[in-house]
């Protein structure tokens, strides 16, 4: 059996997969510790088979392992250690950043802006009589 390396992971994504975990264990314990078994598995098989999951086809330089359908463990393999860089989700546009939501350009005329509340039951009011 080859020589096992060591698993490293990077502090923001250790944090997104605890974040994850908590989520779901709050949901149903039991698919949590399932998933963090999963998981657990397959590390322990890629410190002996590093390249056992796919290279990347949006980074270069990195392997993609999926845990589930939905969910995939993005890896760097150097001589002597597996560095766990990403936990993503398949919805996210991984590796494109989220975009920060737009901003809505200011008009010349100045107009007084509505407490969100009042424009709710504006927008109700408006729905009832119609």
């Amino acid at each position: 059996m080859p020589a096992q390396k060591n698993v490293e992971w990077r502090r923001l994504a250790r944090a997104d997969y605890d974040r994850f975990l908590d989520q779901l264990a709050e949901e149903n314990l039991a698919a949590a510790i399932e998933f963090d078994s999963d998981l657990t598995d397959k590390l322990t098989l890629i410190r002996s088979f590093p390249h056992l999951y796919r290279e990347s086809s949006r980074v270069e330089g990195v392997r993609e392992m999926v845990i589930r359908p939905n969910f995939f463990l993005v890896y760097r393999v150097s001589p002597t250690t597996i560095r766990i860089l990403n936990f993503v989700h398949a919805r996210r546009d991984w590796p494109n950043p989220p975009r920060p939501p737009a901003r809505r350009k200011k008009s010349s005329k100045s107009r007084p802006s509505a407490p969100r509340a009042s424009m709710h039951k504006t927008w109700e009011g408006q729905k009832n009589s119609s």
